[in-house]
């Protein structure tokens, strides 16, 4: 051990030395308090800007505690598609959950930001016939000092990517809702129109059978007859166990247990038609532009470049630590004096660490690269399913319901002219609620189609699924990557 300096040396004057060197390292390294709500106000912006919704996060968000008279007041009238999303996003957990993932990427900005606490070392040494000896000994790791700037950077830029992420998220979750509600409200008009094909087959049924107990009809038409109207039972019973089901996953995606939509008039389509379509002219370069996922896997590949960086640094330079000892005997002054530590990454380089980042960042690169493909692509078919949709509902609107009525009214007339049976008239009428069945279908379904061009206008790329699949999916599905 060393000896004590002489009395003439000055520990205040060291100690005055340390004080103002901390002073300085937390003044410049720690870059202010970080906010709570860090990455909050961008996604709200970004979500705006690309949905023109506004979402809060409660846990951070003193104003969104009007939520609940908010809720209230939307479901005090019968909702509509743009009224479900805000009640949704108001009142659904699995938006919030999205919200932590900001919370989970602020937690790792804080610890990579956080200058490394020192270690303070103490012993009592004793030499036979003599008095005690005291040392303590301070040290901070210098090389964690000197990494802080190149963990900030990795961990801003996960921040960054946590922020888009959220945003997706939320997109996601909007298009999940707004599908639920067109199943919903296709389900409730499929339901009202198998019942009155149901009534109909009844009395069709009904019919058949006074006259086959009368003898005027032979069993072929009466067994038909019955057929038809268990068919037509069974029918119901689907589109009413069908309307359960979509009226439970719109529920789940609400929040809210009770809920009204805008009941449909008899022999109008579930929704009508907007007058202009969306503007589909470069469709795919637009998608392309505003593309979440292609923004998100560069910036994915960004933070974990910036890791592989931080990593192979850490690997080679060997770790440094640096502090000061004071050191005394009894009955003698203090001895203060600098000391330094040095661990010679002799065995181990980080190799694992670095591989995993130098993965992540060729993960990102050739998920960027597949994304370009694919948007075009993607945005090409939703285009193509969307004015394919079009035509089918304009050609239902235009031609065939005209025409399946027309022939209702020439059956009825010929009816009464004694000219056809009852069971043509009601085999006419039959036919006529089939044709608004499958109306009511390519609604919905162009509905579907026209909020997947919505989504992928906004940033956002869709399942990839036929419409009628991605219709038919859990909702709720859509929320996760």
């Amino acid at each position: 051990m060393r000896r004590a300096p002489s009395r003439s040396s000055d520990p205040q004057r060291w100690c005055d030395v340390v004080h103002s060197a901390a002073t300085i390292l937390f003044g410049v390294l720690v870059p202010g308090c970080i906010a709570q709500d860090a990455g909050y106000a961008d996604v709200r912006h970004g979500v705006r800007d690309r949905a023109g919704i506004d979402v809060k996060w409660r846990a951070v968000d003193s104003s969104s505690e009007s939520a609940a008279a908010e809720t209230q007041a939307l479901l005090a009238r019968p909702l509509t598609a743009d009224s479900a999303v805000r009640v949704a996003v108001l009142n659904n957990h699995d938006v919030q959950a999205a919200f932590e993932e900001l919370g989970v990427a602020r937690a790792r900005l804080v610890s990579a930001v956080a200058v490394p606490n020192p270690e303070l070392e103490g012993r009592i040494g004793f030499v036979r016939g003599s008095e005690p000896e005291y040392a303590v000994v301070a040290t901070e790791s210098l090389s964690e000092l000197m990494w802080l700037p190149l963990r900030e950077s990795a961990a801003r830029a996960e921040l960054d990517v946590a922020k888009l992420r959220v945003v997706g998220r939320v997109l996601d979750f909007v298009f999940a809702v707004k599908v639920a509600f067109y199943e919903q409200e296709a389900a409730e008009r499929i339901l009202a129109l198998t019942r009155t094909t149901r009534d109909a087959a009844e009395a069709s049924y009904e019919a058949a059978l006074r006259l086959h107990e009368a003898g005027n009809i032979p069993d072929l038409d009466f067994i038909t007859q019955q057929a038809l109207r268990e068919e037509s039972q069974t029918a119901a019973d689907d589109a009413e166990l069908e309307r359960a089901r979509a009226e439970g996953r719109l529920a789940s995606l609400l929040g809210v247990a009770t809920f009204r939509i805008a009941p449909s008039e008899e022999g109008a389509s579930t929704s009508a038609l907007p007058a202009t379509e969306l503007d589909l002219a470069q469709l795919s370069g637009r998608a392309l532009n505003r593309s979440l996922d292609v923004e998100m896997a560069r910036r994915e590949a960004y933070a974990a470049s910036k890791r592989a960086s931080l990593a192979r640094a850490e690997g080679v330079v060997p770790d440094l630590r640096g502090g000061f000892e004071a050191e005394r005997l009894t009955g003698e002054p203090w001895a203060l004096g600098p000391v330094a530590a040095l661990r010679l990454p002799l065995f181990y380089q980080g190799q694992g660490e670095v591989a995993e980042a130098e993965a992540r960042m060729r993960r990102a690169t050739e998920t960027r690269a597949a994304l370009l493909d694919r948007v075009g692509r993607e945005a090409k078919l939703a285009g193509d399913r969307l004015l394919a949709a079009r035509r089918r509902v304009t050609r239902y609107e235009s031609v065939i319901l005209p025409l399946r009525r027309r022939i209702v009214e020439e059956t009825l007339l010929r009816y009464n002219a004694m000219g056809v049976g009852v069971f043509q008239l009601l085999q006419a009428r039959r036919d006529q609620v089939e044709a608004e069945l499958r109306y009511a279908r390519s609604v919905r379904d162009y509905f579907v189609a026209r909020t997947e061009v919505e989504l992928l206008l906004s940033g956002r790329l869709p399942a990839g699924r036929p419409v009628a699949d991605a219709a038919a999916r859990p909702a709720v599905a859509a929320m996760h990557d």
